[in-house]
């Protein structure tokens, strides 16, 4: 179970759930929300059952891990928190362990090509008024095995290494990276940019059914992939409506 003692030291004042099993950590933070959830309130667990990716997918999310969701206040767009959450969380696992990260559009962090990290911002409305988010991490930090259908996509950062407290201050690190990040998004997405995978290369990506190919340039000030087509149009995918893959 995440040492709830340590982490309260090293975010002082802030509200800690913290659970060796859960269902969900997006969900739990969603129900801390709709109670009396505050900016920067912090759900954290050891396992998911039923963890969440994009698009309602299920997220795998085994012991070995770092799943956490942190509330936030903030009316901004979900691709642009989503990318604001990578760059903390690249910039995290540099400073705690020594490793890094790249980027892949829009939520992903990959170590030797293998993904390593998925974030899923979700937010929380009022009618038509935009009220805040919950923005979930889930880092695969030592697991070692993974089922066949994962195991030529996803890997870990550390995998059968574990040290006493890495997970507690790398959760500390995300938190205070985000927040801080959240106050000149602009300035993360330059750093984004610059460790995004993504670009630069061909994707291929299908939207209302149809097929389409061109060349990653740019991520825009929001979050969106800015794709030249083959024919030279150039367009901006929303990460909320399609996926995209690299092609061979």
């Amino acid at each position: 179970m995440p040492d709830r003692e340590l982490l309260a030291r090293l975010l002082p004042g802030r509200r800690i759930l913290a659970a060796e099993v859960t269902g969900s950590t997006n969900r739990d933070a969603k129900a801390l929300w709709l109670e009396d959830g505050q900016r920067g309130d912090l759900v954290i667990a050891d396992r998911q059952t039923s963890g969440i990716g994009r698009k309602g997918h299920s997220f795998a999310s085994e012991e070995g891990g770092l799943y956490m969701t942190l509330l936030l206040k903030e009316n901004l767009p979900a691709g642009l928190v989503t990318c604001v959450a990578a760059v903390a969380v690249r910039r995290a696992v540099k400073t705690v362990m020594g490793i890094e990260t790249r980027i892949k559009w829009v939520n992903d962090l990959q170590k030797d090509g293998l993904k390593v990290c998925g974030i899923l911002c979700e937010a929380m409305w009022s009618g038509d008024a935009l009220l805040g988010q919950v923005c979930g991490i889930g880092l695969n930090l030592y697991r070692k095995h993974f089922e066949p259908e994962l195991e030529k996509i996803a890997g870990s950062l550390r995998p059968g290494e574990e040290r006493p407290g890495e997970k507690e201050h790398l959760a500390a690190e995300i938190v205070k990276g985000l927040l801080e990040g959240l106050e000149h998004p602009q300035e993360c997405m330059r750093e984004y940019s610059e460790h995004c995978l993504t670009l630069q290369q061909r994707v291929c990506w299908q939207q209302e059914g149809e097929s389409f190919e061109g060349l990653a340039e740019a991520v825009t000030e929001t979050g969106g992939l800015m794709v030249r087509k083959d024919d030279g149009q150039m367009v901006i995918l929303d990460a909320g409506e399609v996926s995209v893959r690299t092609t061979k």
